[in-house]
């Protein structure tokens, strides 16, 4: 396996190194410990201007087309500068989910601001009897005239006090009564019409495979 980073790839880590250490001082970090959002909304800015929020994100989607390698640089760059912007929450974790489980609608509607820096996402996995099982997931969601209704608890939800939308782990059953987990968004904890709850349970479909294979975890 060749671990040599491309020339793009070098550029980007010394783009992103360079930017932490002149941005991320002592004096920033005071700073923005005053802020509502705990996070600054010029930064993320610049962070879309840059790229980085276009970075996994498809190209058909607005996005650059990045892979793993990309946001491992960033990644790295953002741990040692011990960046507070929601970039895991909203770009690694919510982008992903989207282009994995989303409708083409979903996608053509959401990735492009994720990139452009106008929307924000948070993610609602954690529940307090799960610890540190990631599969021990007994938040609900339930198909009603309006959209989903989900019913549950959810801890420590990441970034969620600077949210647009919420992604929120759940389980529904499909069509042959079998639990099975997916990803809903929404604006509200207790119904998500906005987003992937809106898509079809086929639409997370290579979660559920797995997880029907494995049975509901106890």
């Amino acid at each position: 396996m060749d671990l040599t980073l491309s020339d793009e790839q070098r550029l980007l880590r010394e783009s992103a190194d360079r930017f932490v250490n002149e941005t991320y001082t002592a004096d920033h970090r005071r700073r923005i410990a005053s802020e509502p959002l705990g996070f600054s909304t010029k930064i993320w800015k610049q962070f879309a201007e840059l790229g980085w929020l276009a970075m996994p994100i498809a190209e058909n989607h607005g996005g650059l087309g990045g892979g793993a390698i990309e946001i491992g640089i960033l990644m790295e760059a953002f741990g040692r500068g011990l960046v507070s912007e929601p970039y895991l929450s909203t770009v690694v974790i919510g982008a992903s989910l989207i282009s994995e489980c989303g409708t083409e609608a979903q996608k053509q509607a959401l990735l492009p601001k994720i990139a452009d820096g106008s929307l924000v996402l948070a993610f609602a996995h954690s529940e307090r009897q799960a610890r540190f099982d990631l599969a021990d997931v007994r938040t609900t969601a339930k198909k009603t005239p309006d959209g989903w209704r989900l019913d549950g608890h959810k801890t420590a939800v990441l970034d969620g006090n600077a949210v647009g939308q919420i992604i929120v782990s759940a389980r529904v059953n499909d069509a042959n009564g079998k639990l099975c987990r997916r990803r809903a968004a929404g604006n509200r904890a207790r119904q998500a019409p906005a987003c992937l709850a809106a898509a079809g349970i086929d639409s997370a479909c290579r979660i559920c495979r797995s997880h029907h294979r494995r049975g509901p975890r106890r």
